[in-house]
């Protein structure tokens, strides 16, 4: 659980500096109604995806798939991909700030509870062993 929860917080690290700039900028990006919808369906696919990856769930699609993907979460987002530059420098500076601080804890939990997982089998396996011994 714990795990699971420094993961999630790895994701929001990642993505806080992005939704904090687009959310600062977000009347410039969504004049009409529709582009706000279009912007919320967006966000919410790349959303996902971020999670999912963040989570360890996912790959990246590929191939046909990946392009058509990618061409649809361009689309929604249009509005937003005029600014790609400063974009990106808030997304990389998310997981710059998700590099740094979480994940080194979360790859510390991953070993740990792979230790504890071999502990629990070797000391499962002894004691079934010595079951027939006198």
């Amino acid at each position: 659980m714990k795990l699971k929860a420094t993961q999630l917080l790895g994701f929001i690290m990642s993505i806080l500096p992005l939704g904090v700039y687009v959310g600062i900028n977000f009347e410039q990006y969504a004049p009409s109604s529709t582009e706000t919808v279009k912007l919320g369906i967006g966000g919410a696919v790349v959303g996902f995806i971020f999670l999912m990856k963040a989570l360890k769930k996912m790959n990246l699609p590929r191939g046909l798939f990946g392009w058509v993907l990618a061409l649809a979460i361009a689309w929604l987002l249009q509005a937003i991909l005029t600014d790609i530059v400063n974009l990106l420098m808030m997304a990389v500076a998310g997981e710059v700030g998700d590099e740094l601080f979480i994940q080194p804890q979360v790859n510390r939990m991953m070993k740990a509870k792979d230790t504890n997982e071999l502990a629990s089998a070797i000391v499962k396996a002894q004691s079934n062993s010595s079951i027939g011994r006198v």
